[in-house]
């Protein structure tokens, strides 16, 4: 294998081509990619500094499918759920996105929405990337020395929880009230 030194494993190459690998990849692969940058702690910073790319290079979700993904979560077109809605994300992610939007009371409230299929993606995603953990676990020593199987499984934990939105709420942990009823049974469009 040819990154099995730990000299070859904190190569700027090998950081570049793990990064582009992760990108095409998608999904999970982004997010683990986003993590391991934040590990400076484990990581070589050649690895850490280009990984951290990947926070900044997040696709946003078409307009189309911003208003496909809440039409069909709350069972109701978007100008009859909000007064007024944003289709411009404030912030895109790997996992979903955020909107400014105003109920019809005049609140203002933040919707942030997965991205469609993402539940299917994260399903095979996390099947991929266990097995590839494991693999090179046993292929290269610093993955072995970091715990990149343990990392790879806390990884699929807290992915399956941010899919939930419901544990996500900001503020006070309620959702915004007056909302209409079907945001707030909404599990992948989250209102708060």
């Amino acid at each position: 294998v040819r990154y099995r030194s730990s000299a070859a494993f904190a190569s700027p190459d090998f950081a570049r081509r793990l990064r582009v690998v992760l990108e095409r990849s998608g999904g999970m692969f982004v997010k683990f990619g986003q993590i391991a940058a934040t590990r400076t702690d484990l990581l070589p910073e050649t690895l850490t500094s280009e990984l951290a790319n990947l926070h900044s290079n997040v696709r946003r979700l078409s307009d189309e499918d911003v208003a496909s993904v809440l039409s069909s979560e709350l069972a109701e077109p978007v100008d009859k759920a909000f007064a007024e809605f944003d289709v411009h994300p404030l912030a895109a992610a790997s996992i979903g996105q955020t909107h400014r939007a105003k109920l019809h009371g005049g609140r203002p409230v933040v919707v942030k929405l997965q991205r469609p299929g993402l539940e299917e993606i994260v399903l095979r995603d996390s099947a991929v990337l266990a097995f590839g953990a494991r693999q090179v676990d046993r292929r290269v020593e610093a993955a072995h020395r970091i715990g990149i199987r343990d990392l790879a499984d806390e990884l699929i934990t807290s992915i399956e929880n941010e899919l939930d939105y419901g544990r996500g709420r900001t503020g006070k942990g309620t959702p915004a009230s007056g909302s209409p009823e079907s945001i707030r049974r909404s599990l992948r469009a989250g209102c708060w």
